[in-house]
């Protein structure tokens, strides 16, 4: 049974470019889309490597890598004017592979080497704390003895996403999210 004993940062980034706007019908130079283009080749590269090394090592969870997905562009409002602004929002799911703050900078360092832009993290969880999975833990060793009890075998990960767990842990509560169910198709839960 999987148990989830921590979570990745989440980490939600509008990112606003700004250039020179004009007709349509031209080559206009250092435009706000261009600027986010060079983002989104950034931010898309990184997240190809991360997913080829999930791929690459059948022992690795989601987890376990950092998720980067452009979830909104918004720019524009006629069809024949290149805009002045265009803005795009970032999904980022942080492993603990990297520091949070050290995730934040290269963000920001991206946008610097896109032209730069103007950053709002909108939502940002630095999910540092984790329960622990040491042997000699007196919480996990109780949860890991009366699964043993049972025969419930024990695969520890952490959590791709987020849940209310984060909470607790940031307080200094262990928290283990797991579902006892055998359904096939039910998802795992915390």
């Amino acid at each position: 049974m999987t148990v989830f004993y921590g979570e990745r940062h989440k980490m939600w980034t509008n990112v606003t470019f700004s250039g020179n706007p004009g007709h349509g019908s031209r080559f206009i130079e250092n435009t706000a889309v261009e600027k986010m283009r060079k983002l989104m080749n950034k931010a898309l590269d990184f997240r190809e490597n991360q997913r080829k090394r999930l791929l690459m090592d059948s022992c690795m969870t989601l987890g376990e890598v950092t998720t980067v997905n452009v979830t909104m562009i918004h720019g524009g409002t006629a069809c024949n004017v290149v805009p002045s602004e265009f803005k795009i929002t970032l999904d980022c799911r942080v492993s603990h592979e990297y520091a949070f703050e050290e995730f934040k900078n290269q963000l920001k360092a991206w946008v610097d080497e896109a032209g730069g832009g103007e950053i709002n993290f909108v939502s940002q969880a630095d999910n540092d704390s984790l329960s622990s999975i040491d042997p000699k833990d007196k919480w996990w060793s109780a949860f890991t003895a009366g699964c043993k009890k049972h025969s419930i075998d024990l695969v520890p990960e952490i959590f791709p996403a987020g849940t209310d767990s984060r909470y607790l842990r940031a307080q200094g509560i262990p928290a283990y999210g797991f579902s006892p169910s055998t359904t096939p198709h039910s998802p795992p839960r915390s």
